[in-house]
C-alpha cells in the first residue's frame, strides 16, 4: 500500500508523497510533489508504474512504463504528479496497449488550472476512471502479486503461471496491454524496486542484500541494478541523501482490480 506522506530532506529539493484518496485506491498508488528549483536534477527509477504530471499550462504529461532510469531536470519549481499502480491500463486514443508507450511520454490537453496545486490531477484520474479508460485485469494482478512475493525466492515465471492456471501466451499478451513490459522485464524491475527500498531503509552489506533479493551474487546484483536504475547500488546509497527520487519506491499492492478480460 502507499506509504504515509513523507518529506525526505534532499538538499534544496524535497519529495512529498501521499496516499491515493479512497475512491481511487484501486487505480492510483500515490499523489506526489517535487519542490525545488527549476534546473534541479532529480533521479527517476523504474517501478513498473505509470504517471501523469501537471505541466502547469492546462496539459498533462503521461509517462509510460520505464525500463531504465536516470537523472532528469526540473522545469518548474513545483511539480505535481499522480502515479498509477502497476497493471493499470491508462487508455489514450491510439494507444490500446501500454507497450506502445514503453519508455515514452504523451502530452494531453486536459484543461487543468494553470499553476494549480495538483488536485486537478485527481479529478483528471477520476475522469479517466469514469470514462472507462482505466482498466485492470485480475489475472495480471495475480501474476504481479506472485512475482513480488517470489522475486527473492527463486520461483520462476513458469512455476507462477502453472500455480495460477494461466498460460505463458496469455500472460505475455495481457502484460503488453496492462503493464507495458514483458513479464521478465517486470520481474527485473520489481526486483530492482524492492532492492531500492532496502538500500534506502537497510544499512546491511551489499552481499547480504544480493542474497536476500534473489541475485546470484553481489556482482550480478550490481550489474542488473546499474542496467535498470542507471547507477550502482553503492552509488545509490551515496546519492540518495542529495538527489530527490520522483518515483520513490513503495510496497506494491494489487487490490480493487477489475477483471475486464475473460478470454483464457
Amino acid at each position: 500500500m502507499p506509504a504515509p506522506a513523507r518529506m525526505p530532506n534532499l538538499g534544496d529539493t524535497r519529495y512529498v508523497e501521499s496516499p491515493a484518496p479512497p475512491d481511487l485506491e484501486g487505480w492510483v498508488q500515490a499523489r506526489w510533489t517535487v519542490e525545488g528549483r527549476a534546473g534541479d536534477r532529480i533521479r527517476v527509477t523504474p517501478d513498473a508504474c505509470t504517471d501523469v504530471i501537471d505541466l502547469g499550462d492546462g496539459r498533462v504529461l503521461f509517462v509510460g512504463p520505464m525500463l531504465t532510469g536516470g537523472l532528469t531536470t526540473l522545469w518548474r519549481a513545483t511539480t505535481h504528479g499522480v502515479r498509477f499502480h502497476p497493471g493499470t491500463l491508462v487508455g489514450f486514443e491510439g494507444h490500446p496497449e501500454l507497450s506502445t508507450l514503453r519508455d515514452g511520454t504523451l502530452i494531453i490537453d486536459a484543461d487543468l488550472a494553470a499553476d494549480g496545486d495538483g488536485s486537478d490531477l485527481l479529478a483528471f484520474a477520476r475522469g479517466l476512471r469514469d470514462g472507462g479508460r482505466l482498466r485492470r485485469d485480475a489475472r495480471v494482478d495475480a501474476v504481479l502479486s506472485a512475482i513480488e512475493r517470489e522475486v527473492a525466492g527463486g520461483r520462476g515465471l513458469a512455476e507462477i503461471y502453472r500455480a495460477l492456471g494461466v498460460s505463458e501466451r496469455t500472460v505475455q499478451r495481457l502484460f503488453r496491454t496492462f503493464v507495458g513490459l514483458t513479464p521478465k522485464q517486470t520481474e527485473r524491475v520489481l526486483r530492482q524496486t524492492l532492492l531500492t527500498m532496502a538500500l534506502r531503509d537497510d544499512d546491511g552489506g551489499l552481499a547480504a542484500l544480493a542474497g536476500a533479493h534473489g541475485y546470484a551474487d553481489q556482482a550480478h546484483m550490481s550489474r542488473e541494478y546499474r542496467e535498470i536504475a542507471g547507477l550502482s547500488p553503492g552509488r545509490y546509497r551515496v546519492e540518495a541523501a542529495d538527489v530527490a527520487f520522483v518515483q520513490d519506491p513503495q510496497p506494491l499492492t494489487w487490490r480493487n482490480g477489475r477483471d475486464d478480460t475473460n478470454d483464457p
